[in-house]
């Protein structure tokens, strides 16, 4: 059992963020940026979210080692302090791209964010941000994914409204600007799970494809309820087709919403993010509220008010947050539970695979209940165990 925390530079910072960055830039070097919270007042109290830019750099893997030599029962991180992102940032879009980390877009207290660039290392371990092409219009919450060269960025909101369209940009030659692919079949969806596919001795396939799990409509549409409208699909960039599978009320992931999810990149899973049925009665209360208050219905507003905040103060188990594995069969159109390591369930954390031999993967920060985050980082690992267990880091 090891025992760590995200960067406790900052004591706001220090008691966890969630929709923050964070990714390995160099062997061991483990990088970590933006963010929000409610460091104040807790959000079931009408506390104000807050936004970070501080880039933090840590090497994990030489303190990784060093507890495994000294059978320390603590990991000391050793976070620095190392920069800032262009703004407060939280829900970007992030993929690693060789040694280079690339953002786009997000999500800031005066609203949605166009830039995108690339974070590196610089030769003293500080960071360096290189400007990309701006998106066409500020968009926040979208899934993301890589296939060799080219980032896609699937749905999310764009101009502060859930839209299906999907963008690409080839890093190899950033100077084309972002290109419109084909939109999701699908209305739009209230964050995305995305993973990519490189099989490609699958000819059916088309070649290397993204997989995108979907699931709460109507949460923009005023003539519409939410619904958790689970939803499996396919994008093929070669073909720019996509496919759809309805998931079966039967089916084992119809249970979860995965919106603020992750996913395995070497694996093709994916786990996190909210259960089903609270997170759309939620989402249809917090929609009836603006209406109530946009009619001037003061009784009404005070009724959805105390039931919101009943609702923000359940223990965490309670809200069901996902914690095991699940990937899609689409020859049967079904999905799968995997067997495997489980994580306590997080939303809107980040998840990396394999950061190195020693390490299996890591689970970054999140939340573990609606509007509370954690500073703790899980890791499963078998390098200083031979039986696979997974070692929790932090309270």
């Amino acid at each position: 059992m090891f025992e760590a925390r995200t960067p406790q530079l900052d004591p706001a910072y220090a008691k966890g963020v969630s929709g923050h960055i964070a990714g390995e830039l160099d062997l061991g070097q483990l990088v970590m940026a933006g963010g929000c919270n409610f460091p104040d007042r807790p959000a079931r109290e009408g506390g104000a979210k807050r936004y970070y830019s501080e880039i933090y750099i840590a090497d994990y893997l030489g303190a990784f080692n060093l507890a495994c030599e000294t059978k320390a029962s603590e990991l000391d991180m050793g976070w620095k302090l190392v920069g800032h992102l262009p703004h407060p940032t939280a829900y970007a879009a992030f993929q690693l791209y060789g040694d280079k980390l690339i953002v786009v877009g997000g999500q800031s207290a005066a609203g949605d964010l166009s830039d995108a660039y690339m974070i590196q290392l610089s030769d003293s371990l500080g960071v360096e941000i290189t400007p990309l092409p701006s998106l066409p219009e500020p968009r926040s919450g979208m899934a993301s994914a890589r296939i060799e060269d080219v980032l896609y960025l699937i749905g999310g909101r764009v101009n502060g409204k859930l839209s299906n369209t999907v963008l690409s940009l080839d890093l190899s030659r950033p100077q084309k600007e972002w290109r419109e692919e084909t939109p999701y079949p699908h209305s739009p969806f209230l964050k995305l799970v995305a993973m990519r596919n490189l099989d490609e001795s699958n000819t059916s396939s088309g070649g290397p494809y993204l997989g995108v799990m979907g699931s709460f409509t109507g949460v923009d549409e005023p003539d519409q309820r939410v619904q958790a409208d689970v939803a499996y699909m396919t994008y093929t960039p070669q073909t720019k087709q996509w496919q759809t599978y309805k998931i079966a009320p039967d089916d084992p992931i119809a249970a979860h919403g995965f919106g603020g999810g992750y996913i395995s990149e070497f694996s093709d899973i994916f786990s996190g993010g909210v259960r089903a049925d609270l997170f759309v009665t939620a989402l249809q209360r917090e929609k009836d509220l603006k209406a109530a208050k946009a009619k001037g219905n003061r009784r009404l507003v005070k009724k959805l008010q105390a039931e919101q905040r009943a609702y923000l103060s359940h223990d965490p188990a309670w809200y069901g947050f996902c914690s095991d594995w699940y990937s899609f069969d689409r020859s049967r159109g079904r999905g799968e539970a995997k067997s495997g390591f489980r994580f306590d369930g997080r939303a809107d954390a980040v998840y990396l695979d394999r950061c190195s031999s020693m390490m299996d993967g890591m689970l970054i920060g999140g939340e573990t209940m609606p509007g509370v985050r954690t500073p703790s980082i899980v890791i499963f690992t078998t390098a200083c165990n031979p039986r696979k267990s997974y070692v929790t880091i932090g309270p």
